[in-house]
């Protein structure tokens, strides 16, 4: 009967223990599955978060296209309009006459130096008294957007790249 007790009591036992490792399997492959299910879903983000991006740099690349060529043709238009205007300063100027109180006396004009002899050329007056400088200015160069430029195509291409 004692053999028949131990044998019956390590039954129980190996059931107990089977029990109790199925349920361990079971847990594992629900804790298994959620994983998978927030795996999918964190993908599914990415996916949507990667399209939006691309979307959103698709459209701030068309504007700032648009904005580069109407700027463009706005520059184009005050050029043009600049060169215009230049004419016609460059028309008044050449009509430049002295003041008929002057015209009578001209050597009242003239600056003498120490030495007896005129400190500035009659061309030097000329331009002065027209409105323009003596010496040239150096102009700096203006900067502009010459072509435009494809961000989402250089952000893809920066991805690949990594």
């Amino acid at each position: 009967k004692n053999s028949e007790g131990s044998a019956t009591a390590v039954l129980e036992y190996c059931q107990t223990l089977g029990e109790a490792l199925n349920q361990s399997i079971q847990q594992v492959d629900k804790l298994k599955k959620q994983m998978q299910y927030w795996k999918d879903t964190a993908e599914k983000l990415s996916k949507v978060e990667q399209t939006s991006k691309d979307a959103l740099l698709a459209n701030f690349t068309k504007l700032r296209n648009t904005m580069v060529e109407k700027h463009r043709q706005e520059l184009e238009e005050l050029k043009m309009a600049h060169e215009e205007e230049k004419k016609s300063w460059n028309a008044s100027a050449s009509k430049h006459k002295r003041p008929r109180r002057f015209e009578n006396s001209p050597d009242d004009l003239v600056d003498l130096g120490d030495d007896g002899k005129e400190l500035f050329e009659k061309e030097t007056v000329d331009k002065l008294a027209a409105g323009y400088a003596t010496t040239p200015k150096q102009r700096k160069p203006i900067l502009t957007a010459t072509k435009a430029f494809d961000f989402v195509s250089a952000m893809k291409q920066g991805q690949q790249d990594l």
